[in-house]
């Protein structure tokens, strides 16, 4: 695959995406896919979103130094105005959502508080149901004491 140069792609992938993601707050990163050389690519993290959005190699390039493309994300995230931590902590809340969006879709979302957590809030519960007038909030009220029980074990 022929190489782009990196201030050209920055600034290529820069005006395309502010364009196509006008109001939303995004970072680059790299992702991988080991059955393609190269095999290190750039993408797109949209704050609040799930997931990211693999770029086109064509246009944006790719590698099969995961350095090299490090580096490039790194320098589009800069002309952003992003500090690593800022890029860093955009893609890890789209990992997160990820993973909370798979959990929920296999209806095996995971409640992670502490036992005092859950008690607390099972509380909270009982007097917004108003002593049972809420049956909605009664599946909630057994997966928390499901929740609560695992913690005896």
């Amino acid at each position: 695959m022929k190489s782009i140069g990196a201030s050209s792609m920055l600034d290529r992938a820069i005006s395309s995406l502010r364009k196509t993601y006008e109001g939303r707050v995004f970072a680059f990163t790299v992702v991988t896919n080991q059955q393609q050389h190269p095999q290190f690519a750039p993408a797109v993290a949209i704050l609040g979103e799930p997931g990211y959005t693999c770029l086109s190699t064509k246009l944006y390039g790719a590698h099969d130094d995961y350095k090299v493309m490090a580096a490039l994300v790194d320098g589009a995230n800069a002309k952003l105005g992003y500090t690593s931590d800022t890029a860093l902590a955009i893609v890890a809340d789209t990992m997160h959502r990820s993973n909370w969006k798979a959990d929920q879709e296999a209806g095996i979302t995971s409640v992670k508080m502490s036992k005092e957590e859950l008690i607390a809030l099972k509380e909270v519960l009982d007097a917004a149901d108003n002593y049972g007038s809420l049956g909605i909030l009664k599946r909630y009220h057994e997966r928390i004491d499901d929740a609560i029980e695992i913690y005896a074990l």
